[in-house]
């Protein structure tokens, strides 16, 4: 019956939704509902025959499903204290690299180390500049993404003092994830050996969402699904194909994925604009000797924001009544706190979380603002133990258009994938994002989206029962090691979702 109204749903889609196919589809529809109502019926009778608890049957159906008895939703709930190690990538990096290295050929890989892959020696003269958590210039490198991903984790296997430690918080978990999924790949069918080959041959900045559709094919594998690659190309309806198709069911299945990228280019022109800030205002701080920690509070967009204003206004604030109360201003608010032109730290990597815990009290692990700008003089020297000159900007942008845009993160995605799930065939949609905001954003957000979702609607002929969220936390963390939480929201549609669809497919897909 499944089947059947399929059937009739694409029939509708090619030809037009008739009244003999719209009768048709509504005869289905009526016995499938006398169907569920009877199965229901058959539930609750089982249930009062057995004695057993009904409570007891969700704990367990939870459990099942993956359920954490710990809510991970809320930001601070994935911090490296309250989450235990499923890994140590220093184990399990070797043998990834072992299994992925040949399938790359050597010449491109060493043309691409020549394009520069550690961090620079610029680091120890200029600005360090994060944004969400993210080093542009970790980001954004010549070098094709995933030769770097195998190239910084070479660096981190080998205790290479270079080794970006801003890029390997990702970069490293994501290529052991990628490495050990090789086995479960070869129980998936289609177009494996070619989305593999896609990592090296294909332009750099498919190379993420690439690495995701792989991982999450080797999940559902794992978890007893029959999966395979669909070739991707075009509807005859001109829709995109979906990425995987998965085999068992009585009715055609299938599975989209999508994943955001790090920075936007919002993102990018946000430092671009905090960094021309700092410049500004370090050289007005060093000629005066003004060593400290900025906090700034927008109350316009970074485009908008006035830099000689803000650098008039930061000079000021020392002398103000009190230096540590924000004092108002059009654009936004301003503290700062002073600090000593020496400071004395633990010996650890120039701009390491733990140097930026020291110093500018930034915790890398949950930052409580949108981005950092800070500089200490030239060391000379990439390992540290003191800092000279300290000076920093920290921002928070509360501008309220800000809130709207990162709110989207999921949704626009969402209906990027609900457009390439073929008529009359059932989808499950994978989204994957990067969590770099601060907690209270981070939260609303995600209060936000799964308050959406639980609601979402679609085109009438298809049915996406669940949806699954990738919620990716990477960090960097003590003297730069790198560290990945991954947070796995399921969203059940209130209209005709149903939670058993999570006992068939997996919740997280990096650290299984």
């Amino acid at each position: 019956m499944i089947s059947e109204k399929a059937r009739l749903y694409k029939e509708a889609a090619s030809g037009g939704l008739t009244d003999d196919l719209r009768s048709a589809i509504a005869l289905v529809e009526e016995k499938l509902q006398a169907g569920n109502t009877e199965l229901s019926r058959i539930d609750a009778q089982m249930l009062e025959v057995s004695g057993i608890p009904l409570e007891v049957i969700e704990a367990f159906e939870a459990e099942e499903i993956g359920g954490d008895e710990i809510d991970r939703l809320p930001r601070d709930s994935v911090v490296a204290e309250k989450i235990e190690p499923t890994a140590m990538l220093n184990d399990l990096a070797v043998a990834a690299l072992d299994r992925l290295l040949p399938l790359v050929n050597t010449e491109w890989l060493r043309a691409q180390a020549e394009k520069g892959y550690q961090v620079e020696a610029s680091l120890l003269s200029e600005p360090l500049i994060l944004v969400r958590g993210n080093r542009v210039e970790s980001e954004l490198k010549p070098i094709h993404r995933f030769a770097q991903g195998l190239l910084v984790t070479d660096d981190f296997v080998r205790e290479e003092p270079a080794f970006d430690w801003f890029a390997g918080a990702l970069l490293v978990p994501q290529i052991v994830a990628l490495g050990n999924s090789i086995e479960a790949l070869s129980e998936v069918s289609g177009e494996v050996d070619e989305r593999l080959s896609a990592l090296w041959r294909y332009p750099s900045d498919g190379t993420d969402a690439t690495v995701y559709e792989l991982l999450v094919a080797a999940a559902c594998a794992r978890y007893g699904r029959s999966m395979e690659f669909v070739t991707a190309g075009k509807s005859a309806h001109g829709d995109k194909t979906p990425d995987l198709r998965v085999h068992g069911y009585p009715f055609p299945v299938v599975v989209e994925c999508k994943r955001r990228q790090a920075l936007t280019s919002t993102d990018l022109k946000e430092a671009q604009r905090m960094r021309q800030v700092f410049e500004a205002l370090r050289a007005a701080c060093e000629r005066r000797g003004q060593w400290g920690v900025f906090k700034l509070r927008l109350s316009v967009t970074p485009a908008e924001l006035p830099v000689q204003q803000v650098v008039d206004a930061g000079i000021r604030q020392p002398y103000a009544e009190d230096p540590n109360k924000y004092v108002e201003y059009a654009w936004g608010r301003l503290v700062f706190r002073s600090l000593p032109a020496r400071l004395f730290i633990p010996q650890t990597r120039l701009y390491s979380p733990i140097f930026l815990s020291a110093v500018f009290g930034w915790d890398t692990d949950l930052p409580q603002y949108d981005g950092l700008a800070c500089h200490v003089r030239n060391p000379g020297e990439l390992v540290v133990s003191e800092a000279r000159d300290p000076l920093a900007l920290i921002w928070v942008n509360d501008e309220p258009s800000a809130f709207r845009r990162r709110a989207r993160t999921v949704s626009e995605l969402l209906g990027k994938a609900m457009r390439q799930i073929p008529p009359g065939e059932v989808g499950v949609i994978y989204i994957c994002y990067q969590e770099g905001d601060r907690q209270s954003v981070a939260d609303d957000r995600t209060r936000y989206m799964t308050e959406q979702l639980r609601e979402w609607t679609h085109d009438w002929k298809v049915r996406i029962p669940i949806s699954l969220i990738t919620r990716l936390v990477p960090r960097p963390l003590n003297h730069g090691g790198p560290d990945l939480v991954e947070s796995g929201i399921c969203c059940v549609s209130e209209v005709y979702g149903n939670s058993g669809w999570f006992r068939d497919f997996p919740s997280v897909v990096f650290t299984q």
